[in-house]
């Protein structure tokens, strides 16, 4: 809770997580009491790595010499992204224009 002059009672959350989800209610305690109340929707975004037919994998196998294609698709975004997706391969990130095809 913070407050601030001259009225101005705040619910601040932090690092907000699915377990926060849910009604939440602000009272005046007047007579009769005033009420306000909403529902708190929190989206998590969702993320899988699918292969060059879009189909979602855990685990690829390619042969030596083969041109490798991964997407990552996100779901359930609230709105457009406004970052870059990073990729990694291990603890290096991967670069987005390299000899050998990178990322778009």
């Amino acid at each position: 809770m913070k407050f601030r002059q001259p009225n101005d009672w705040q619910l601040r959350i932090q690092y907000a997580n699915e377990r926060d989800e849910g009604h939440y209610e602000c009272q005046v305690s007047s007579h009769p009491p005033v009420v306000f109340r909403i529902f708190l929707k929190i989206i998590v975004p969702e993320l899988e790595i699918a292969d060059e037919r879009e189909l979602p994998i855990r685990n690829k196998f390619y042969n030596i010499g083969s041109t490798i294609e991964l997407k990552c698709v996100i779901t359930k975004v609230p709105h457009q992204p406004n970052t870059f997706i990073t990729w990694k391969h291990g603890t290096r990130i991967l670069n987005y224009d390299t000899i050998r095809g990178g990322i778009k």
